[in-house]
């Protein structure tokens, strides 16, 4: 490694961090919302994306254990924000989908988000924010595809 990468790597290191607290503590929990754990508010983000998924998709969504995945499905479930479905072929396939509350409420969060993430990249030109969302979209893609190799 060179060491002009080097020293931008460092600096993304000591800019990301702080970053992502702003990001995470104001945007994926707004004060305005009743407050749901972050990895509780990710899975009601992927089931309203999805609308049903399994517990071993979830899991590996999460990059989790499936038991780790069956509790926290369980606390949305027990929230009222979810539900286990059977399929009909096998009793032993369940589904999880949002509930109409659950629905409600990540259609909510997700609107509070736009309306966080637009105070935040105000000054932030169209053109900059699209490079940020093309930068992180290709990380996402490479990190995929190296994890598929292995």
């Amino acid at each position: 490694m060179n060491t002009k990468r080097k020293l931008l790597l460092q600096d993304y290191i000591e800019s990301f961090h702080p970053f992502v607290r702003l990001i995470g503590s104001s945007v994926l929990c707004p004060s305005k919302q009743p407050y749901i754990p972050k990895s509780q508010l990710l899975l009601l983000y992927m089931l309203y994306k999805q609308k049903q998924m399994t517990i071993k998709e979830i899991a590996q969504v999460m990059h989790s254990s499936s038991s780790a995945a069956t509790q926290l499905v369980e606390h949305i479930v027990e929230s009222g924000l979810a539900e286990r479905v059977e399929t009909g072929t096998d009793r032993r396939q369940v589904h999880v989908q949002l509930t109409a509350d659950g629905m409600r409420q990540t259609i909510e969060y997700k609107e509070s988000v736009l309306v966080r993430l637009a105070d935040v990249f105000a000054h932030t030109s169209d053109e900059s924010l699209e490079q940020i969302v093309r930068f992180q979209q290709s990380i996402i893609i490479s990190e995929e595809k190296n994890e598929a190799k292995n």
